[in-house]
């Protein structure tokens, strides 16, 4: 039996004391797999030396395996030319605590000398403004409430030590503008709260919030090759971490002021653009959009991985169809080079090494939707029947069971799949599910798309399809009670779909 990675188990990785550097709010594998492999690459390559201390992003996250293998953990990756795999043993973390019991500790951490870099990658759904009151007795769950009480603290520390630098703040989450929905709140948080006069001043001239496109695709790995690659390594990895050779990130031009960050310096996937909203758009409509659509048909069919999609002859004919003929047609034409990124992605969700599971990509589905979907779909001239095909196969697949008082899950001839979404949201969808479980009117269809829970200011102007998403939820409903052959029911939506288009 293999025992765990940690510094007792690898006597040839000499003690580190490099500084830390960065603050992570994440614990999970993009976060191990993204920046801290940027930051071991940057050690490798002599450029620089500064650790990660991460956060867990919930009051449930776990420390224990971090703690257990002192903080190393291997990152992995294949090389194609040599059909090998081959990986690295990081030693960039440097600590992690939990928020909500270790608050002291992480104040501490905020007002060091060293720090000059935090990084977020809390979902789309962590960029959001919620009621907290100050002083607070213990942490919130709010993310940006937790931020601004941070950048506080340091703020008070630069009053009496001068030389404290800011920070570069990088928010991960997929969001157009992530950068500056972020100091928004953080901004309202300090007018809420009634902060010191002189923070938000200090906020907007000592920090730079960048706005940015991350792309890099972390899979969670199956037990089967999770086992491969540790006889490989020789040792249990709680924290293995495989990764896609693609990796990209994409920021604005930071302050002159500021020393630049040191994710700079890897130049051959990191780089500043001028038009960062059209390379934000490319990679959250495409491929963030396609996969959205992969999750729910590709569950439905009884996939697992994205690669299995691809491995379909009926379910890649309909994905490739959505992207050439559905979403490509309605990006702006300033999109840089969308046809080729198109192109590459279909060659990237093709690998199957990369184990890419379809429940993760899941979690927090309506907000995936109402993100990557809709704006789409708002773009087209004229009815996108292939995009609202996918935005009426959202709510006839959500035909949500209630597993606990906030909990939903939805129940699949063979298996249950938990969600993971906007308690709120599921709600409603329950309650209009439940009570359109085999058919629905046009009214009813109306009422649902003019919701402004489920989709915000869209609600104005989704209703206009209501006679189309009555028809295909029908089609769909109707197949559903005659045959319970998915890909038979399937195929009789799509057949439906190509008539109206």
């Amino acid at each position: 039996m293999l025992s765990h990675l940690n510094k007792n188990s690898t006597p040839t990785l000499p003690p580190c004391n490099d500084p830390i550097t960065h603050l992570l709010f994440g614990s999970g594998r993009f976060m191990r797999g993204f920046i801290v492999a940027m930051l071991q690459e940057l050690k490798e390559k002599n450029l620089h030396h500064g650790r990660a201390f991460m956060l867990t992003a919930t009051p449930h996250g776990q420390t224990e395996n971090y703690t257990r293998q002192d903080n190393l953990f291997s990152i992995w990756n294949y090389h194609e030319a040599e059909n090998t795999w081959n990986y690295t043993i990081s030693n960039r973390i440097a600590g992690i605590a939990n928020p909500y019991t270790e608050w002291s500790e992480v104040t501490s951490i905020a007002q060091l000398p060293s720090l000059s870099v935090i990084v977020s990658n809390t979902t789309e759904n962590g960029l959001k403004f919620t009621p907290v009151t100050w002083p607070w007795i213990k942490p919130p769950f709010s993310f940006p409430a937790q931020l601004t009480a941070l950048l506080f603290h340091r703020y008070l520390a630069s009053k009496l030590d001068p030389t404290l630098q800011g920070f570069h703040i990088l928010p991960c989450e997929l969001l157009n503008g992530n950068g500056d929905l972020l100091q928004s709140l953080v901004i309202r948080y300090a007018l809420e709260w009634q902060l010191d006069s002189g923070f938000i001043g200090w906020l907007e001239e000592k920090n730079q919030f960048l706005n940015n496109i991350v792309d890099r695709i972390v899979p969670s790995l199956s037990t089967r090759r999770t086992h491969q690659l540790e006889k490989i390594l020789g040792w249990k990895d709680a924290l293995l971490t495989y990764t896609e050779k693609y990796s990209s990130l994409i920021i604005d031009e930071p302050k002159k002021e500021l020393p630049p960050p040191p994710f700079l310096l890897l130049q051959d996937c990191v780089a500043t653009a001028a038009n960062l909203e059209a390379y934000a758009s490319r990679k959250i409509f495409i491929l963030n959009a396609l996969h959205t659509n992969m999750a729910q048909f590709g569950l439905f069919l009884g996939k697992e991985f994205v690669h299995d999609c691809m491995q379909d002859p009926f379910l890649q004919s309909h994905i490739l169809d959505l992207g050439w003929k559905h979403i490509l047609p309605c990006l702006a034409p300033d999109i840089p080079d969308a046809p080729a990124f198109l192109t590459a992605t279909f060659d990237r969700f093709s690998d199957g090494r990369l184990e890419h599971r379809l429940e993760l990509i899941l979690m927090y589905h309506s907000e995936k939707v109402l993100r990557r979907i809709i704006p789409t779909l708002q773009r087209c001239s004229g009815e996108n029947k292939g995009l609202l095909f996918s935005l009426v196969f959202f709510i006839f697949f959500y035909r949500l069971q209630k597993s606990g008082q906030n909990s939903f899950a939805i129940l699949m001839a063979n298996r249950q799949i938990d969600i993971q979404d906007d308690p709120q949201r599921m709600h409603a969808l329950w309650l209009w599910r439940s009570a359109n479980h085999s058919s629905c009117s046009l009214q009813s269809a109306t009422e649902l798309l003019a919701d402004p829970l489920l989709w915000e200011e869209h609600s104005r102007w989704l209703p206009a399809h209501a006679s189309f998403f009555t028809k295909i939820f029908n089609i769909l409903a109707a197949s559903e009670s005659e045959s319970t052959d998915h890909y038979e029911l399937f195929a009789y939506a799509l057949q439906a779909l190509q008539r109206e288009v």
